[in-house]
């Protein structure tokens, strides 16, 4: 369960150009409520429009304690499991494609693919906020039984 964060007298400020659509915040803390307010102001400084709204922050990015192969078509990762995380996105890559799946947890098994293959194995953490930026990589090669 994301934590609500409510720091009085704290608050980030954050201006962009006149023309700018889409801005980013950064250096927020992984899973957790922000109340989020954007104001329009026009260049003499007066408020055309304002929003709030509530949005949970992405959890924190995994770690891949390792990656191993005990099929021809499948490789099993294990990681510590992620606070507020609700599932998490298992990718295994190997130059030419990639395929992903979703699991509840660790142990996590990446199937249907190739036999004899090195694969480049990532992990992202996903709560209602969103995904966590990809785990740094672990190598794995699915065997030839």
């Amino acid at each position: 369960m994301a934590s609500p964060m409510n720091i009085v007298g704290h608050s980030l400020v954050a201006y962009f150009t006149d023309v700018t659509i889409v801005g980013t915040l950064t250096s927020l803390t992984p899973d957790t409520v922000y109340t989020v307010k954007v104001e329009a102001i026009d260049i003499s400084g007066v408020l055309l429009a304002e929003a709030h709204t509530m949005q949970l922050t992405a959890p924190e990015i995994p770690t891949i304690e390792q990656a191993y192969s005990k099929l021809s078509n499948s490789i099993t990762a294990e990681w510590a499991s992620v606070p507020g995380a609700s599932s998490y996105l298992l990718t295994a890559q190997d130059g030419e494609s990639f395929i992903e799946t979703i699991v509840t947890g660790s142990p996590g098994t990446v199937t249907g693919l190739k036999a004899a293959t090195l694969y480049k194995i990532t992990i992202q953490s996903i709560n209602a906020g969103g995904r966590s930026q990809l785990s740094l990589s672990k190598k794995a090669k699915t065997g030839i039984f």
